[in-house]
């Protein structure tokens, strides 16, 4: 039993280190402008997709991505248009 109760306390340590959080949020930057995507949140709905006009951001692999950000025009769509609250802009 105790050493069950070790390896539980081992996995919330290692969880706990700001090197996982870092591995959970992809930062995508140009100039100014950063938009950070929780890839724990993001479940691929493809709203920001949508929303954004002018096409910053593409689904890969289940996750969103900001290909172009040089052509964002800070509107803030893709943070509003999130259902999961997964995108943090810089300008928002």
């Amino acid at each position: 039993m105790a050493n069950k109760k070790s390896k539980i306390i081992a996995l919330v340590t290692v969880c706990g280190t700001k090197e996982a959080s870092k591995a959970m949020k992809k930062e995508f930057k140009e100039g100014n402008i950063t938009i950070v995507v929780d890839y724990d949140k993001c479940k691929g709905a493809g709203e920001c997709v949508t929303a954004c006009p002018v096409q910053i951001f593409e689904v890969v692999n289940g996750k969103a991505v900001a290909k172009n950000i040089k052509e964002c025009i800070e509107c803030c769509a893709c943070t509003n248009a999130c259902p999961y609250t997964a995108i943090e802009h810089s300008s928002c």
